[in-house]
């Protein structure tokens, strides 16, 4: 039950692109709503303050949503995470395609037409998100 906020910072509005990469060991999938925060910035449930996340679902697999100010759009990983094992996962988005990495292998990539990320003034969240939720 660890969790750490950064609090905002221009430096964490990011537009154009962003990688978030972890490891983690979950004792259980995540949260069936939004899922379970690895990492994300903004708020996840609204469309208008979610930037970017890095999210561990209900259904054990990882998603990267990344969004503008009407929308969002995610890849979700093909396999389903261990239980209480360390796995390695990364999402990225270059402006155009959002990837999804697990262990070092690339598992999907999506094009999107989100463009730049929306920017806001809420915190990075590691560990927990602004519903409640850890990963652990």
């Amino acid at each position: 039950d660890q969790r750490v906020e950064i609090p905002d910072n221009a430096s964490l509005d990011l537009t154009n692109g962003v990688t978030l990469e972890a490891w983690i060991a979950p004792s259980q999938v995540g949260e069936a709503t939004n899922g379970t925060t690895i990492i994300t910035k903004g708020d996840l449930t609204s469309f208008s303050n979610q930037p970017y996340g890095l999210l561990y679902g209900s259904n054990g697999r990882i998603a990267m949503r990344v969004g503008n100010t009407t929308t969002f759009e995610a890849a979700e990983s093909t396999s389903v995470l261990p239980l209480n094992t360390f796995s390695h996962v990364v999402g990225s988005y270059d402006g155009n395609v959002i990837r999804i990495y697990v262990n070092g292998v690339l598992e999907n990539s999506t094009t999107v037409s989100i463009g730049a990320m929306v920017t806001n003034n809420l915190p990075v969240r590691i560990g927990a998100n602004n519903l409640s939720g850890y990963v652990g």
